[in-house]
């Protein structure tokens, strides 16, 4: 027969011998240590807690017929005698006052620092059996075959899965997208209010302000809301009930320091304001949201001037009164600002500018 018509056969594997897993033989010897370990430590506890409780006994603490032919007893005495001999011969000083032997205390302090250094090399050994344990494990782990077709399938089937995740997700962020008003409002100089003041006047001070502010924001439709020892940050549903609330309470400030509180330093303030799309899930708290707008609304309120609200231009809309607002030259994050001054305010400045120094 010709040997270019016979079929090649493979090459048959040679047979594996089955031993028990290594893991096996390291996870008994791990046990084992970790169940010696935990009997030799009661074991040896025992020693020092037997200088304890015969201390007590011969105080007169426990009555020692209640031991009185025990084998607690006898192992305690057992225990102590030795001890308790080796240490007489040593030392000669008295160590008995009123029926308590002390030296039984100083022996149980010994006792147990030398029952932790004896523990060391027991802890070495199980610590040791078990890293071998672990290695041994991780070396027998099954290899996975990723030629494998079904293994491919898994992969798609994950990968689909991680997809229909991240679209739900899309869906809830945009579902809880919201289109807001932010105004950020600051004590201007606080700690320069307090210095040399009383403490009471103070806090009450400080608590009429954030009552007055209060009661402003609830009046224009205030939604979330937070507040710093001398700050708030909140969010309003429109820019015309966010720019209001501002307006208001820089209006109001004059009445508030004529009276309301007795520091000699009124209450001033500067206010901040900018709007846009925010992921503000209806159970968060201001405190928790971190987003650009709101950001830009803090930066608008830490350069604005004393006394006065800067907010982005885009807030500018037909559905308030914006009268009395004006550009400035200087910009916040790329947003040109507009400016706002109580009445009062502005005719001040103008006076100042057109009286001449003297």
């Amino acid at each position: 027969m010709s040997t270019s018509k016979v079929a090649h056969l493979p090459d048959a594997e040679p047979p594996v011998e089955q031993s028990a897993p290594q893991s096996a033989v390291w996870k008994y010897a791990y046990w084992s240590a970790r169940i010696f370990r935990y009997a030799f430590a009661i074991v040896t506890l025992t020693i020092p807690l037997s200088f304890v409780g015969l201390f007590i006994v011969g105080g007169g603490l426990i009555r020692p017929e209640v031991l009185e032919g025990s084998r607690i007893l006898s192992y305690m005495q057992a225990v102590c005698a030795p001890a308790l001999l080796f240490s007489e011969k040593i030392f000669s000083f008295r160590t008995v006052m009123h029926g308590w032997n002390y030296l039984l205390l100083g022996l149980a302090v010994v006792a147990f620092f030398l029952r932790q250094f004896v523990m060391i090399p027991v802890e070495i050994v199980e610590q040791h059996l078990k890293n071998k344990f672990v290695h041994v494990t991780v070396v027998e782990a099954p290899k996975i075959d990723i030629s494998k077709a079904g293994v491919a399938s898994a992969a798609n089937s994950s990968r689909l899965a991680m997809l229909r995740e991240y679209t739900e997700a899309r869906k809830f962020l945009f579902s809880e997208k919201r289109h807001l008003a932010f105004l950020s409002i600051d004590v201007v100089g606080s700690t320069r209010m307090k210095i040399g003041e009383d403490k009471l006047a103070i806090e009450h001070a400080f608590s009429e302000y954030k009552k007055f502010v209060e009661r402003i924001l609830k009046k224009h439709n205030i939604w979330k809301v937070a507040w710093t020892p001398d700050g708030i940050m909140c969010a309003f549903p429109t820019a015309a009930e966010c720019i209001s609330a501002a307006q208001d309470v820089l209006r109001g400030l004059p009445w508030f320091n004529d009276g309301v509180h007795h520091l000699k330093m009124g209450f001033n303030v500067r206010c901040g304001a900018n709007m846009g799309e925010v992921v503000f899930p209806e159970n968060k708290a201001m405190e928790d949201i971190s987003d650009e707008v709101i950001d830009v609304a803090g930066h608008m309120q830490k350069y604005a001037a004393h006394g006065a609200l800067w907010i982005a231009k885009e807030m500018l809309g037909p559905e308030a009164n914006f009268e009395g607002f004006r550009e400035i030259a200087d910009k916040v994050d790329g947003h040109v600002v507009m400016e706002w001054r109580p009445a009062e305010s502005g005719e001040r400045l103008q006076q100042g500018a057109s009286t001449p120094a003297g």
